[in-house]
């Protein structure tokens, strides 16, 4: 299982966590902001995180989570218990998608004017 995301926390920092915790393999695949613009057409929604498992590319961040959780045994399996578990995940999205932004912005404003075609 390989986990591939910039070389900061960001959105892969919760997918790296839950892998660490769950006891699961795993290459922490890290790229540089610079070598961003070249590896996005490859990547599924031109996009990071990426989880690459048994031959498969993975795409988005909560999806990802949800499988890595299934598969280190932390996702519950009672319904009301996922119910909860799901509240959660989504409740810390909703926090951290700004403040991701707002943290990484010299980061990414630079890159997002590289990669714009003229």
């Amino acid at each position: 299982m390989e986990i591939v995301y910039f070389n900061i926390e960001g959105r892969a920092l919760d997918l790296r966590l839950a892998a660490a915790v769950g006891e699961l393999e795993f290459k922490d695949t890290r790229i540089e902001f610079k070598d961003f613009p070249q590896l996005k057409p490859s990547l599924p929604f031109g996009q990071v995180p990426i989880l690459k498992d048994a031959g498969k590319t993975y795409a988005q961040s909560m999806p990802i989570l949800k499988y890595i959780g299934k598969k280190a045994g932390l996702y519950p399996k009672d319904e009301s218990e996922q119910m909860e578990c799901e509240i959660i995940i989504h409740t810390m999205e909703d926090l951290m998608t700004p403040l991701i932004v707002s943290l990484y912005l010299s980061f990414l404003k630079p890159m997002a004017m590289t990669s714009k075609k003229t």
